[in-house]
C-alpha cells in the first residue's frame, strides 16, 4: 500500500525535506529570544472522527504559536505530520513512524524540538522515542496508564483532561467510602473514541488484586460499533447480577440511557442497584449528552436515571471565564475556515483542544523561564519537562485569572472530578453529591445530600440482604409455602 504523508507549516503551505546528519547544538550562553528556535511538531488524523483529530486541535496550536512568536519573539516553525490512512486510535500508532522519520530527515538538528499530540494510543510508544532523544513531548488528547509517569518517561508532559489515574483513583476512593467490593463494569470497545476502554483497561490495571485485595471487578466488553441489541443488554445486565449491586455503565450518553432503560425492565433499578457512568468532559458530538427526553421511553428513562444513576465528569461546572469566549471563537473560526469543519448548534471546541492551546503556551512561558535561569539547558528536555509543574509557572493569568491547567509533580494535569445526581427538572445531570479534589487526593463524599431510598437513607450494600440470588437463609422463609417450616 503507497502511504501519502503530508507535513505543513503553520499556514498550511508544504514542507520538504532532505536527507542529512547533524547534531543539536545547546546553548551556552544568554540567548535573545528573537533568535532562539523552536520546531514544534505536531502529529495528528487529518479526520474529524476523532475528538483529537487535527481539524479540530490545529487551529488551537496554530493560535498559540502565533501567540508566543508575538509574545517572546522566538522564532517558530510548527510542523503538522499526518497521513490520509489514519482513521482510528490505532492507526496513530501504527503510522508513528512518520515522527521518527521527519526527527532524522526533516528537522534541522539545532533548534528546540517539541513533539504535540492531539492523539491517544501513539502517546507512550511516542513517549519512548523522546526519552531517547531527551527531547520535550506534550500530550493534550492522551494520557499515560501509569500514575507517576515521568519516572518513564522524563520529557513527557501530559495537559490531557483524561488523567485515567485521576479517574481510577475517584473510583477506588467511592468504593472504599461505601464499603462496596464486587463491582461490574460494563464497556464499549469501539465506537467512536477510546476513553471508555482506556478507562476500562485502567481500572483493571491500577486496581491489581495485589493493591486492592478486597475489590473485585468483572468486566464485560461490549462494541457499539456494530450495535447493541435489547437481547443483548439485558442479557449483560443479568450476569452483572450475579455477582454485584454495584455497575459501571461505561459508553457514550444515548447507550448508557439505554442500558438504564433495559435495567428498569429488568426490575434492576431498585436501592440496592447504583450505577454510575462516566465522561470525561461536555462534548455533545463526541460523548453525547445524557437525557432523559429525546429517546425510547422518556418517562422509565427519567425514573431510572432519578433513582440509581450517577454520573462522573471533569466538567464540574457550567460557568465559564469570560476570557474563554473569545478562545473558543478564534478556534472555531480557524476549524470552519481551514479545515472545513461545522460545529453542530450549541457545541463549542473541545477540552482537548483547550489543552492542545494551553500546552503551547504553557511553553513559551517556561522557555522563556529556562532562557532566563540557564540557558544551556534551553533544548534539554528533561530539565523543561520539569519546569512544567513549577508553581511560579502557572497559566492562568491568560484568560482573566479565572482559566488555567495546572501540571502537577508527576507531569500530569491536575484535575477534578465531579460525582452528580439527576435534575429532573433540568433533564441533565447537574447536581453535584460527592466531589474528588486531584491536588488534595481527596474525595468528599458528603458534598451534597443523596437519596438512598433505603430505611434510614443507608447507601446501598454491596451484598443485598438476600444475596446476589435472593436466596440468603434469612430470606428464605419469607418465600416457603403456608404451613412449611425450614
Amino acid at each position: 500500500m503507497a502511504i501519502r504523508h503530508t507535513m505543513t507549516s503553520m499556514e498550511g503551505s508544504p514542507l520538504f525535506y532532505t536527507f542529512f546528519v547533524g547534531f543539536a547544538v545547546m546553548a551556552t550562553a544568554a540567548v535573545d529570544r528573537s533568535s532562539f528556535n523552536i520546531t514544534i511538531v505536531t502529529y495528528g488524523s487529518p479526520h474529524t472522527p476523532l475528538a483529537a483529530g487535527l481539524p479540530y486541535t490545529a487551529p488551537a496550536y496554530e493560535l498559540a504559536v502565533r501567540e508566543i512568536r508575538e509574545t517572546w519573539g522566538y522564532t517558530v516553525r510548527h510542523v503538522l505530520v499526518q497521513a490520509e490512512e489514519i482513521e482510528t486510535c490505532a492507526d496513530l500508532e501504527d503510522y508513528a513512524y512518520l515522527v521518527s522519520e521527519f526527527y532524522y530527515r526533516g528537522w534541522d538538528q539545532q533548534s528546540l524540538f517539541v513533539l504535540t499530540l492531539p492523539g491517544c494510543d501513539e502517546l507512550v510508544p511516542l513517549a519512548q522515542l523522546c526519552r531517547e532523544w531527551n527531547t520535550l513531548i506534550l500530550s493534550s488528547g492522551s494520557a499515560f496508564p501509569e500514575a507517576h509517569h515521568n519516572s518513564l518517561y522524563p520529557t513527557a508532559v501530559s495537559f490531557s483532561p483524561l488523567n485515567f489515574a485521576v479517574w481510577a483513583k475517584t473510583f477506588v476512593d467511592i468504593f472504599k467510602h461505601f464499603q462496596w467490593s464486587s463491582i461490574s463494569v460494563l464497556y464499549d470497545s469501539g465506537g467512536r473514541n477510546s476513553f471508555y476502554s482506556q478507562l476500562a483497561d485502567n481500572l483493571r490495571n491500577y486496581l491489581a488484586p495485589a493493591d486492592y485485595p478486597k475489590l473485585s471487578l468483572q468486566f464485560f466488553e461490549v462494541h457499539s460499533g456494530v450495535g447493541i441489541t435489547e437481547e443483548r443488554r439485558q442479557g449483560l445486565l443479568k450476569l452483572t447480577n450475579l455477582t454485584s449491586r454495584i455497575i459501571i455503565l461505561a459508553f457514550r450518553a444515548n447507550d448508557t440511557r439505554r442500558f438504564m432503560v433495559s435495567a428498569a425492565a429488568l426490575d434492576m433499578t431498585k436501592p440496592e442497584y447504583v450505577y454510575f457512568t462516566a465522561e470525561p468532559f461536555r462534548s455533545k458530538e463526541f460523548y453525547e449528552v445524557l437525557r432523559a427526553e429525546g429517546g425510547e421511553d422518556p418517562t422509565v428513562a427519567k425514573e431510572a436515571f432519578r433513582t440509581s444513576l450517577f454520573q462522573l465528569t471533569g466538567s464540574c461546572t457550567t460557568q465559564r471565564a469570560p476570557g474563554l469566549a473569545g478562545l473558543y471563537q478564534k478556534i472555531e473560526e480557524r476549524s470552519r475556515m481551514e479545515y472545513g469543519v461545522r460545529y453542530a448548534d450549541n457545541q463549542e471546541p473541545s477540552e482537548i483542544a483547550l489543552a492542545s492551546y494551553f500546552s503551547v503556551k504553557t511553553l513559551g512561558i517556561v522557555i522563556n523561564a529556562v532562557l532566563t535561569s540557564d540557558p544551556s539547558q534551553s533544548r534539554n528536555g528533561t530539565v523543561l519537562a520539569k519546569q512544567f509543574s513549577n508553581n511560579a509557572i502557572n497559566p492562568s493569568w491568560m484568560l482573566d485569572n479565572q482559566t488555567g491547567i495546572n501540571i502537577d509533580s508527576s507531569g500530569d494535569r491536575a484535575m477534578d472530578i465531579c460525582v452528580q445526581r439527576y435534575n429532573v427538572e433540568a433533564d441533565t445531570f447537574s447536581r453535584t453529591v460527592m466531589y474528588y479534589d486531584s491536588a488534595l487526593a481527596h474525595l468528599t463524599p458528603d458534598f451534597g445530600p443523596i437519596d438512598w431510598r433505603t430505611p434510614g437513607n443507608a447507601p446501598a450494600k454491596n451484598v443485598p440482604v438476600c444475596g446476589y440470588d435472593g436466596a440468603a437463609p434469612n430470606c428464605a422463609r419469607k418465600y416457603l409455602p403456608e404451613g412449611v417450616s425450614s
